[in-house]
Order: structure tokens, then sequence, then C-alpha cells
């Protein structure tokens, strides 16, 4: 397991699929990594989210399952981890006690967007444990296949681009 306590989750993804990654025909790819994001840190992304509430899962998830999912961690109704699926990615919510954590499983992840499943899923993560009374602790992605795009890497110089045309 990778663990990140120097870096934000978006950097620490990117500079992992960019410097331990494969090449490939369209960028540069890594599987099997994990990143572990703080609940209640700002990590200072600003992207433009759907709100999440009581009443407006995240991610297009379904809303009687959000709902069964908020009353069963604020009655206490189970100590077993609680998953939601929305087609992209699994949240499977962990209750320990006073808190619960939340591990999310991503088969396939274009890193330069990584921030938004970072930042819905804090907000999602702390809207249910402000419903259910409970402390929000850490968030763990398990990414199947993290990749970067040629044109991308080459913007931020990472890669230089060559034209091989005669």
């Amino acid at each position: 397991m990778s663990h990140n306590s120097y870096q934000d989750p978006k950097s620490y993804l990117n500079s992992s699929v960019t410097k331990r990654g494969k090449s490939g025909a369209n960028g540069v790819f890594l599987t099997n990594v994990t990143v572990v994001a703080e609940c209640s840190t700002d990590y200072g992304y600003k992207v433009n989210t759907s709100r999440v509430t009581e009443f407006s899962p995240p991610f297009g998830l379904n809303y009687e399952e959000w709902l069964e999912l908020l009353v069963s961690m604020r009655g206490g109704l189970t100590d077993s981890p609680v998953h939601l699926y929305n087609g992209q990615a699994l949240f499977q919510f962990t209750p320990d006690g006073g808190s619960i954590s939340l591990n999310v499983f991503i088969p396939c992840l274009n890193s330069d967007v990584f921030e938004v499943y970072v930042q819905d899923c804090q907000e999602m993560l702390q809207k249910i444990c402000d419903f259910s009374g409970k402390l929000p602790t850490f968030i763990r992605f398990s990414i199947g296949y993290a990749f970067r795009r040629w044109g991308t890497l080459e913007k931020e110089g990472e890669v230089e681009g060559q034209d091989l045309s005669f």
C-alpha cells in the first residue's frame, strides 16, 4: 500500500503514474495503485462539483440506496461495511465505533481528473458522518488502472514531443 502524507492525493497519483508507470500507445499507465486522502484536509482543489446533500447523492448514486445508507449509519443498524455502486466505482463505507472510513474502488481512471473524486468523496463522507453523528477518518482509493495521456504530459513538461515525419 502506498501512503502519501507528504503530497496531496492528485499530485501523488500523477507523480506515481508518471514516474512508475509504463508507456502505452496513448500515454502512461500504472496498475493497482492505492492513494489515501484525509477526509478533513482541504487540498485546495478548484473544481466545480455538485454539492452533496441528504437528498442529493453524488456520482449519480441511486437515491433510495443513498437514503438507506444514511439511515443505517445514523441508527447504528450496522457495524459491517455498506457499499454503493454507480457503474464506474464502488464506494464502501466502513463504520468503526464512532467513526466511518470510505474505501473507493475505481477500475479505470484518468489521473488528471482525480481531484473530482477526492473532493466529492470528502464531501460525501463528511455528509454521512454529520448525519450519523460519527467522525470521518480517511478515504482509501484503490485504482486498478490509472493513466495520463501523452498530450497532458507534454503540456506539463513531463515528456518532450518529437515530430518523426520525414
